[in-house]
C-alpha cells in the first residue's frame, strides 16, 4: 500500500482509511517523500503495465488539476523495476473542463484483458496516445469524443474482465461494449456523483490484485 501526499482539500479524506492501514502489515506500507505527488486516479494496473498520468510543466504547481508530479514517478520505478512504467503527460486547464484532464482514468481505461477506452485529445503528445493504441491495438480501443469525456466515459469500473459498471446514460459506449466486445454492462444511476468530479472508478480501492 502506497501512502501518498495529496492536495491540502483532499487530505482529510485519508482519515477514512485509518482502519484499513491498521489491517496491512508495516512492511507492505510505503509512505512517500513529502515532495512526492501522486493520486489513485493517475495510476493504471495492466498486467506488466504500470501508466501514469502526469504534468511536466514548469508551472505544475500552480495547477489544481494536476497532482502526480515527475519525482513521484521516479519513487515508483525504484519500488516496481520489473513494471513497464509509462508516463502519460495530461493537458491541465483548471477554467475550462472541456481542454483539461483532472486523471489518467478521465481519459483512459483498459477494461477487459486486452481492450480499452480512451480519449486522444487529452493527452499533451499524440505520441503518447499512438502508444496506447500500439499496445492495445486500434480494433480494441473505444474512442470517446469531447462530450462523452467531459460526461466522463472512460470512468468506469471493471468486475472481472467480462463485467464492468457503467452509467445508464452511457448508451453509445454501453452498446459498443455488449454488442461489438461481447461484454456485461451492469449499468446504474450514477449522474450526481459526477457533479462531484469523479464517477465509478474514483469510487473504488482495490486493496488486493491476483
Amino acid at each position: 500500500m502506497i501512502i501518498s501526499n495529496v492536495i491540502a482539500d483532499r487530505a482529510d479524506e485519508q482519515e477514512a482509511y485509518k482502519k484499513v492501514f491498521e489491517e496491512v502489515a508495516w512492511r507492505k506500507i510505503i509512505n512517500l517523500p513529502e515532495t512526492a505527488h501522486i493520486e489513485g486516479g493517475d495510476v493504471i494496473v495492466w498486467n506488466d503495465f504500470l501508466f501514469i498520468g502526469t504534468c511536466f510543466s514548469e508551472d505544475y504547481r500552480s495547477y489544481k488539476t494536476a497532482r502526480t508530479n515527475e519525482y513521484a514517478i521516479e519513487i515508483l520505478k525504484e519500488y516496481f523495476p520489473k513494471k513497464r512504467i509509462i508516463d502519460l503527460e495530461l493537458k491541465k486547464n483548471d477554467k475550462e473542463p472541456y481542454k483539461g484532464i483532472l486523471h489518467l482514468d478521465c481519459t483512459f481505461n483498459p477494461i477487459g484483458t486486452d481492450k480499452c477506452i480512451i480519449y486522444k485529445n487529452g493527452f499533451v503528445d499524440e505520441s503518447d496516445y499512438n502508444l496506447i493504441i500500439d499496445i492495445f491495438g486500434e480494433e480494441n480501443c473505444f474512442h470517446v469524443n469531447d462530450e462523452e469525456m467531459f460526461e466522463m466515459f472512460p470512468n468506469i469500473f471493471s468486475i472481472s474482465p467480462e463485467v464492468v459498471v457503467s452509467d445508464q446514460t452511457f448508451t453509445r459506449m454501453n452498446n459498443h461494449l455488449r454488442n461489438e466486445w461481447g461484454m456485461t454492462v451492469e449499468e446504474i444511476p450514477y449522474r450526481e456523483i459526477s457533479k462531484m468530479g469523479g464517477l465509478l472508478r474514483c469510487s473504488t480501492m482495490p486493496l488486493v490484485r491476483d
